[in-house]
């Protein structure tokens, strides 16, 4: 596979956001439906033996260290993350050593249950920004965000890859949107944080008073900050931030003291509702499990199904934050008007 057999397929790029996976998940615009219809149409006359369902399935892990799905061939580990407007692949050695992802050419293919039609798109090399030690990767801009989990695989072909006994691999996973890790960054403190350490009180590793090992460390885990007694404590946050976060937020935490609040919908969030469309967790449409549930973080509101998908927005909000991107209001928004309580609560 050359570079010039991917050059083809740039064409396709035009087209991503016409095709929105052309009508084959439920909920969809009329509009996106039948754009996607005509810009799919050419690929799906391909000759049954181009169609991406013969290739062999290699077994994958849950979670890589991006948070994405690890398929593992004869040479390589590579993690495949599933991101609402993107598909990243990184590349590491058998042993989970990172490999660059330097001058692999690579396509893939996407196929609905059900569908005939395959989407294909090239995937890009992307360089680490200037003085990060972030890892390169290959990537595939491209909306996933209202593909279900599991309504959909994706079949990868790379090419020049880097291991002279596998200079080719081809792998097929099961699409699933992933739940990206919490980031844990320090902060520099400021005035503002005064009020915040007063509230949290005391170091969520240690247990001791915050100012009792001077001044206390800032550090941010997703967007959400958290106070440490000293720097000694950071390397247990950063192996595993969402107990330190969720000492500092617990998951019950609902009242106007909270990061998190939930209230049922009223009928000044009808609006927001309709521009929403659906679900971040379940996809279904808002109203169809009775009135939306109303999640405000920080001041941002986005709206659930019903309050059995609380737990996993609390677990990860910056994920379901994102998915739950305004869809649009007037005839195209999906789903029905949902029923909006008169109540605050």
């Amino acid at each position: 596979m050359h570079k010039n057999h991917f050059a083809a397929n740039a064409v396709v790029l035009l087209s991503v956001a016409c095709f929105i996976w052309a009508g084959s998940w439920t909920g969809l615009p009329a509009r996106a439906q039948h754009a996607g219809h005509d810009a799919g149409e050419h690929q799906a006359r391909q000759p049954a033996e181009h169609q991406p369902d013969d290739t062999a399935r290699a077994p994958a892990a849950s979670r890589g260290a991006h948070g994405g799905q690890v398929t593992q061939t004869a040479s390589y580990c590579l993690e495949v993350v599933y991101r609402p407007q993107e598909i990243r692949v990184y590349l590491y050695e058998s042993s989970m050593r990172p490999v660059t992802a330097r001058g692999v050419q690579g396509r893939v293919a996407m196929k609905a249950q059900g569908q005939q039609r395959i989407v294909r798109l090239p995937l890009r090399y992307v360089a680490p920004a200037a003085g990060s030690r972030e890892q390169d990767y290959l990537a595939a801009k491209v909306d996933v965000s209202r593909v279900r989990d599991g309504s959909m695989t994706v079949t990868f072909e790379l090419a020049d890859l880097p291991h002279p006994k596998e200079p080719q691999a081809s792998f097929t996973q099961e699409f699933a949107l992933s739940e990206i890790p919490l980031k844990v960054t320090l902060a520099a403190l400021t005035r503002a944080d005064q009020a915040g350490i007063a509230r949290q009180k005391v170091c969520p590793v240690t247990g001791t008073e915050l100012g009792g090992h001077g001044t206390p460390v800032k550090v941010l885990i997703g967007d959400r900050p958290v106070y440490l007694c000293c720097k000694g404590c950071l390397e247990k946050v950063q192996k595993d931030p969402e107990l330190y976060l969720r000492k500092v937020y617990p998951p019950d935490k609902a009242t106007s003291g909270g990061r998190i609040t939930v209230t049922a919908a009223t009928a000044a969030d009808r609006a927001a509702i309709q521009a929403q469309g659906v679900c971040p967790v379940t996809n279904a449409p808002l109203g169809s499990m009775g009135t939306p549930v109303k999640v405000t973080i920080d001041g941002q509101d986005i709206f659930l199904c019903c309050r059995g998908c609380l737990g996993k927005v609390r677990g990860n909000p910056e994920h379901y934050f994102h998915n739950a991107a305004p869809r649009g209001t007037g005839p195209e928004s999906p789903g029905p008007s949902p029923p909006i309580s008169q109540g605050g609560k």
